[in-house]
């Protein structure tokens, strides 16, 4: 059984024990024991590589000795145009990013490798590669069961207007590495090495706080030597918990939601990733959401002050969310519908007979009422095709999480106001979609 109230899965994240290493699973949990023990703690860990070994990538990506096969990524894949960082520099906290084609970096790196990584020549990274968008029909990997609900790319994998998605195909030489950070909108994430080892510091949640500077801004690398400097850095001083691991050839490592890290790559390393997020961290993405807002509040004040011409200083705030965040309030009811909704059709299905569903589906109104999204009877076929996932205790999870969320954009004083500007159609919407979540529950004889 699943716990449905927030107030559960806080006291669970709250309960977990202090972390002294990652632990690493070796033999294969059934879906529920890892959804209590990782997933809604917030926990990380590392799968064995039992969970890669099957993967077209892991047998055509890599030479017998481990190392990658430069040569058939060069022909299958060379002509993709892909970003590029440079490890060697630094750009507004960040490393600042080219475009190359495949065939060009392959190049780059073989040359690299064979110069013994001299340090006179730039340390590319080949990263955020949208590798299966690219190559929809060459099945490089399987997702890990555990990592199936992924309600990020099921929402953007549904969007019309935006070609996008999370799912991204990284390659490097030995010494690349990304700087400190936290995933987007506080996902979370899965990494697994196709080959190569990388090296990960992880500090969990509030521990960043110690490792920024007087201006509030992230260090930019951990093992900088600027953190022993008070003036500069405060706070670093009370930092307790800094957790390194070594992720192998093969491995998958999963990275909760706001646990700030930074990886190195220690040898020539590829690697498939994944940014997630589903009911179990949710909430930690909305937070985080109203968080920016704030923010963005504050650093445009006297905007507001100035009295906004033709008072639209809600709507105004809200583009600047998505701008920094690249999400905004409107996109992310946007996006708790289109998860929500299939789920419902889901439960029906699951509390009534195969010819009754099939009648509603085809007649069913709700869909255009409070969708904008695709055929449900569409979706809803495939999210079938991972059948552990859709118990009635996991779909009744996700349900409740969507309610809770939806319920909770309700109290917020800033999504209020906003609706106000643009005639009150959203908050119609989500007591709309809540009213319709409570009737659909009802009909099914839950109760929870």
């Amino acid at each position: 059984m699943f716990p449905y109230k927030n107030e559960e899965i806080m006291l669970l994240r709250n309960n977990s024990t202090e972390l002294i290493q990652i632990p690493k699973i070796e033999v294969k949990k059934t879906y529920q024991d890892f959804f209590l023990k990782y997933l809604l703690p917030n926990y990380p860990c590392i799968l064995s590589t039992d969970f890669t070994k099957n993967w077209k990538s892991r047998k055509e990506w890599c030479l017998t000795d481990g190392s990658p096969n430069f040569e058939f990524l060069q022909t299958r894949f060379g002509n993709a145009c892909v970003p590029v960082a440079n490890c060697k520099k630094e750009k507004y906290g960040s490393h600042p990013k080219s475009e190359m084609t495949i065939h060009d970096f392959m190049s780059y790196w073989e040359k690299y490798k064979q110069r013994g990584y001299p340090s006179d020549m730039d340390c590319l990274y080949l990263k955020d590669f949208h590798f299966n968008r690219e190559f929809p029909d060459y099945k490089a990997y399987e997702t890990p069961g555990y990592f199936t609900s992924d309600w990020m790319n099921e929402y953007w994998d549904q969007r019309n207007e935006i070609c996008d998605d999370y799912r991204f195909v990284y390659m490097g030489p030995k010494g690349s590495w990304t700087p400190f950070h936290a995933d987007v909108f506080r996902s979370f994430s899965w990494s697994a090495n196709v080959c190569g080892k990388k090296k990960w510091i992880f500090f969990p949640p509030g521990e960043e706080e110690c490792l920024k500077d007087v201006h509030g801004q992230l260090v930019f690398d951990v093992n900088s030597e600027d953190l022993k400097n008070p003036k500069k850095y405060p706070k670093f001083t009370k930092l307790k918990h800094r957790i390194e691991v070594t992720q192998l050839p093969g491995e998958v490592i999963f990275v909760p939601s706001g646990w700030h890290h930074q990886v190195f790559n220690l040898e020539d390393t590829i690697s498939i990733n994944h940014n997630w997020l589903n009911g179990c961290n949710v909430d930690i993405s909305w937070n985080y959401l109203k968080l920016g807002l704030m923010e963005v509040e504050q650093e445009i004040q006297d905007v507001k002050e100035a009295k906004m011409v033709d008072g639209d200083w809600y709507q105004h705030c809200q583009i600047m969310l998505k701008a920094d965040k690249g999400i905004n309030f409107p996109e992310f009811f946007d996006f708790m519908r289109t998860i929500v909704l299939p789920r419902i059709e889901i439960l029906k299905q699951q509390t009534k007979s195969t010819d009754v569903v099939e009648n509603e589906l085809e007649t069913s109104h709700m869909d255009t009422r409070l969708s904008t999204k695709g055929d449900i009877t569409q979706t809803v076929a495939k999210l079938l095709t991972t059948p552990h996932l859709w118990n009635t205790d996991c779909i009744l999870f996700d349900i409740y999480r969507v309610k809770y969320i939806l319920e909770d954009m309700l109290k917020n004083e800033e999504f209020a106001n906003f609706d106000k500007e643009v005639n009150g159609q959203h908050v119609k919407q989500i007591e709309e979609l809540i009213s319709t979540i409570n009737e659909s529950v009802e009909c099914c004889d839950v109760d929870k």
